[in-house]
């Protein structure tokens, strides 16, 4: 949000939720933020929450319950993500000469790294600390990420106050009015209309249309092509064309950098990434479902040799003990 340098920024998810009567959508807001930039989207996500989330049933409820807890205690910090965040902000400030500030966000990284029990990560750590020792104690930084921030008291004090307001404007006789509200608020889903059956578009949503053979798709963006990773695609399992998008996560509103077709029963290469922060997104050609992938993280690193890059595979159905994640995405975020 705000552009500016942080040796301890985090990926962070947080959700709003907007609701109407039998319609409920759960948005995650999500993005590498600084303290002051996340306690800003928590609380504007959970204000959104309280006024747009609640009038949905049964979902609406639930999932705005899940949302303001969540925002409350800081949104989600996958640490796996984080740790490797971290890592890559270490190695940046190590190359710059700043080495008692990349030992202490690199021990930052190591304790995010052991609780997520990625040992491969571990292993780089420690020999990037070793390699920076100085033979004196590291300097921990201050945590930022502490629960009880600016962003949390304001968050209480606009729950203590909706639950004042809402006891204020409570009804005297609350069971007829519950009555009501039930008779009310069940006559939509009678008129309500039914959702057509999804049709395969013949074009991109762009206008264009899709490539005869697995390929980028034509009048998208093509960006930031200057780095060495590689990201394959594996719809070798599936019966059904994909529709793909590959999102930066590096900017305040994440957009697309590579547009991709790919046939069922292919899989395609999107080459030379630069190293950032990254999620996957895509569409089922066949039913319409959307949805996008865990954040990825590609790296490079200088070494004697060369240098060193990410190399990931996402694949597009389930591997047995894999334990990659997808999640289910809207329109909008598409």
């Amino acid at each position: 949000m705000c552009q500016k340098v942080t040796a301890q920024p985090r990926y962070v998810i947080f959700y709003n939720v907007k609701s109407f009567f039998v319609v409920t959508i759960r948005t995650p807001v999500q993005g590498v933020f600084c303290r002051s930039c996340a306690d800003e989207k928590a609380l504007r996500s959970t204000v959104i929450t309280w006024l747009l989330g609640w009038w949905g049933f049964p979902w609406g409820i639930v999932y705005s319950t899940h949302a303001i807890i969540n925002n409350l205690l800081g949104g989600s910090k996958p640490k796996d993500v984080n740790a490797r965040l971290l890592s890559y902000q270490a190695y940046v400030f190590a190359t710059q000469g700043k080495y008692d500030l990349a030992r202490a966000v690199g021990a930052d990284a190591l304790d995010l790294s052991r609780s997520s029990k990625s040992t491969s990560l571990q292993i780089l750590l420690v020999s990037l600390l070793q390699a920076l020792d100085n033979g004196k104690p590291i300097n921990r930084l201050q945590d930022t990420w502490a629960l009880l921030s600016c962003g949390f008291y304001l968050q209480i004090a606009l729950i203590v106050g909706a639950i004042v307001t809402t006891l204020n404007f409570l009804p005297p006789n609350l069971e007829s009015s519950t009555q009501s509200s039930s008779a009310t608020t069940t006559q939509p889903k009678s008129t309500a209309s039914v959702k057509p059956a999804y049709v395969r578009p013949g074009l991109a949503d762009n206008g264009t249309p899709f490539p005869a053979n697995s390929g980028y798709v034509d009048g998208y963006p093509y960006t930031l092509t200057d780095g060495y990773s590689n990201i394959t695609i594996d719809n070798t399992q599936n019966d059904f064309d994909v529709f793909i998008k590959l999102f930066s996560l590096d900017v305040e509103k994440p957009k697309p950098v590579r547009v991709i077709f790919i046939r069922a029963k292919e899989q395609f290469v999107i080459e030379k990434i630069r190293a950032g922060n990254y999620d996957v997104r895509y569409r089922n050609l066949y039913t319409g479902a959307l949805f996008r992938s865990e954040p990825l993280q590609l790296q490079e690193f200088r070494t004697a040799t060369g240098v060193r890059f990410s190399d990931v595979t996402l694949t597009l159905y389930k591997l047995r003990n894999g334990n990659a994640q997808t999640y289910t995405i809207s329109e909008g975020e598409f």
